[in-house]
């Protein structure tokens, strides 16, 4: 059911360039305290990101194994 993404890139790569970018442009563009929940923000959920890509490869999803009975 997953699609194959072709070219070097993963879906976990481009995940974590797009945290990058996005906490770039808060970095830059943002002050203060607002700053700060945004950064730890992009930060807990590039965790999650990385937690669910990591029980992904130890636990493939059940239905992507198993065939169809009938």
């Amino acid at each position: 059911m997953h699609a194959k993404i072709s070219g070097s890139m993963s879906r976990i790569h481009w995940a974590f360039l797009c945290y990058l970018v996005l906490a770039a442009i808060a970095g830059s563009s943002l002050t203060g305290d607002v700053r700060m929940v945004v950064l730890i923000l992009l930060g807990g959920l590039a965790l999650k990101t990385w937690i669910g890509h990591l029980r992904e490869q130890v636990a493939p999803p059940e239905s992507a194994s198993e065939p169809d009975a009938e």
